[in-house]
């Protein structure tokens, strides 16, 4: 009987589900996703032996973690994604141990990416004498601590270098 209404309940909850990204827009995502600030440097300093490097972890990586999701989306039609996903196998607290896993994640790669191209910047192209270890640490720790912010407490930074675009709210409050 628990199958059925499983059964029912699943199909009630993909009904509800609308696709709104095609399958451009999926290999586009995953597209900027590889190939982004931090990957660029490694690709221009590599040369030709980068597309080998790409094309190996493309196989090994990239193609079994898709295979991986897309098997798990479609076993499980829930909005949610990962913390649904271990939520209905191991319960409420490991999905939240996953979901905030998986969100901290995002910070600390991100501000570590921001973090190294801010210090290669100053050393190379601001400061007259390269930043030393401690001046590489408070930097790395203030771009990753920046970088976890909520976006609208920083939304100034997309309109910041753009002329001929107002200020934007934040600015004006002051």
């Amino acid at each position: 009987m628990a199958g059925i209404a499983e059964g029912t309940l699943v199909a009630s909850e993909k009904a509800k589900l609308r696709k709104v990204l095609s399958r451009v827009d999926l290999v586009l995502f995953t597209a900027c996703a590889i190939v982004g600030l931090d990957s660029v440097a490694f690709a221009a300093e590599a040369g030709a032996q980068a597309i080998t490097w790409l094309l190996i972890s493309l196989v090994i990586f990239l193609i079994p973690y898709g295979m991986l999701v897309a098997e798990l989306g479609a076993a499980f039609p829930v909005e949610g994604g990962p913390y649904e996903w271990v939520k209905m196998s191991s319960g409420r607290l490991t999905g939240s141990i996953t979901a905030v896993l998986y969100w901290l994640a995002n910070p600390i790669w991100v501000g570590g990416t921001l973090a190294a191209v801010t210090i290669a910047t100053l050393n190379d192209f601001v400061l007259s004498k390269p930043l030393g270890t401690t001046g590489e640490i408070v930097v790395g720790l203030t771009r990753s601590w920046r970088s976890s912010r909520s976006c609208s407490s920083c939304s100034w930074c997309g309109t910041a270098g753009r002329p001929g675009r107002p200020p934007p709210p934040t600015w004006r409050r002051r």
